[in-house]
């Protein structure tokens, strides 16, 4: 993939996710282990990215996005203090599912 067209691209995302990672960020992980897991309720859509061998761990990356206010879903509020129990909550919910081995799209 590297030798396409692709290859520049490729090689500008490896370099943000170092930026933004440091330490944390491993191509070997990012390539095979990390996945990305969501979950949609009725007034939420929540997003994680975790190394899908510890889904536990701290992640990667969140996204939340509170439709009540943002349909469009223009504003990432996943790290906003006002939204922590929110995001502790859908967490909680998606690592149940994952752990149980139910699909996340049927979490209640």
């Amino acid at each position: 993939m590297r030798q396409t067209c692709f290859g520049p691209l490729i090689g500008e995302v490896e370099a943000q996710l170092q930026r933004e990672h440091g330490k944390r960020y491993d191509a070997e992980t990012f390539n095979h282990h990390v996945m990305g897991y969501g979950l949609r309720t009725d007034r939420y859509r929540f997003t994680v990215w975790v190394d899908r061998r510890q889904p536990d761990a701290e992640p990667y990356a969140m996204k939340l996005y509170d439709h009540a206010h943002d349909s469009t879903e223009k504003e990432n509020l996943a790290h906003r203090p006002t939204y922590r129990l929110a995001v502790d909550e859908l967490r909680g919910q998606l690592n149940q599912a994952l752990q149980s081995k139910e699909h996340p799209a049927s979490v209640k």
